[in-house]
């Protein structure tokens, strides 16, 4: 149960995807036709932008009703199935893009895990990993490491993360998925590409989990009502890191957005909302005006710009979304 929110408050929503994905376990995607029922719902409210809602705070003044939108990671889908509609209710939105942008850019780890264990048909059945010359293995022998059928294997793209694992790789899947929160960026992709070699993994995958192109951000960030914002240089959990290393992803995401956009980056969302007093350190010392975390609540006159609450928005049609802003709201 959400507390009932105060008079004059407002919320953040959080989107990833605007697709339909063979396999969502976080509940990240949107299919299309359902997120333009929730921006027709969301004419019954006051759609500001993140640095309006950011300014309100500080003034002690947030106005009823208000709403914000964001995006995080920043995928092609964000752009081609998201953005015109936008633009179409001139509702403001945050963009919250890594350094994985561009046409050649690689996909993001999780996207890759989840391709390699979860909807491969045929997986070893001992994975080995070397990582900081420590070498892991696991034993899948007898559970699952075959899948009979592509009917199984719809069956199983149904699971959701915070479920019952329905076999031995699903439940390495999370703990994998977990451990590399806490690996470097450099380590993440020598796992990967440890568990493409030992699953003969070819790297093919949807369009959907590609990040925005070059040209396309180019088009974005054309739009004067969107903006766009940091989020690490390579998705780091921030807290697992020290001051030197979150320092760095953090200036470096800023400076690379910034050699693209010609503008000033001042906006920012932690990644895996993961964040400490040192992270929001950080983001002062370097100019940015706020910081946007995964935790659910509304925006009171009693929040803090540099650790503003969002909704996760999830894949319901107008009216579901409606209830769940209501609910939200403390109506």
């Amino acid at each position: 149960m959400f507390k009932k929110a105060q008079k004059h408050c407002g919320l953040i929503l959080m989107y990833h995807h605007i697709n339909t994905l063979e396999s969502d376990e976080w509940q990240l995607a949107v299919s299309a036709k359902n997120f333009a029922e929730q921006l027709s719902v969301l004419s019954d409210f006051n759609v500001v932008s993140i640095n309006e809602m950011a300014d309100a705070v500080r003034a002690k003044s947030v106005r009823p009703n208000s709403i914000a939108i964001s995006f995080d990671d920043g995928y092609e889908d964000n752009y081609s199935n998201a953005a015109s509609l936008l633009a179409n209710y001139r509702y403001p939105a945050s963009f919250f893009l890594t350094n994985s942008i561009g046409n050649e850019q690689p996909q993001y780890w999780w996207d890759e895990l989840e391709r390699i264990l979860l909807l491969s048909k045929h997986i070893p059945e001992i994975l080995e990993l070397n990582v900081r010359s420590v070498r892991y293995r696991w034993n899948l022998s007898g559970n699952w490491t075959e899948i009979i059928s592509p009917a199984s294997l719809s069956e199983l793209a149904g699971w959701l993360r915070w479920k019952v694992p329905p076999s031995t790789r699903h439940a390495l899947f999370v703990y994998i998925s977990e451990w590399m929160k806490s690996l470097t960026y450099e380590e993440q992709q020598s796992v990967i590409e440890q568990l493409k070699l030992q699953c003969n993994d070819k790297g093919e995958r949807s369009d959907a989990f590609k990040c925005i192109s070059s040209a396309n951000l180019d088009s974005l960030r054309q739009i004067s009502q969107f903006e766009i914002g940091g989020h690490t240089a390579t998705h780091i959990a921030l807290t697992n890191f020290s001051n030197a290393i979150k320092s760095q992803s953090i200036h470096s995401n800023k400076v690379f957005l910034e050699s693209i956009l010609y503008q000033p980056v001042t906006g920012f969302a932690y990644p895996h909302g993961s964040y400490d007093k040192d992270s929001i350190d950080i983001l002062q010392q370097m100019g940015f005006r706020y910081g946007c975390t995964t935790q659910e609540a509304v925006v009171t006159t009693e929040a803090d710009p540099y650790k503003l609450p969002r909704f996760h928005a999830k894949d319901w049609n107008g009216r579901q979304f409606h209830q769940h802003i209501e609910e939200w709201m403390g109506k």
